[in-house]
């Protein structure tokens, strides 16, 4: 149980910085 919650919030953490990159270049090629 442990180690699958462990591998969720990976996965989780890794979207949300996926998503903040993105959201990074974006504003970063609109200015």
């Amino acid at each position: 149980m442990q180690l699958r919650h462990l591998k969720t919030f990976v996965a989780v953490a890794a979207t949300l910085n996926i998503t903040r990159a993105s959201e990074r270049v974006h504003l970063a090629q609109s200015s």
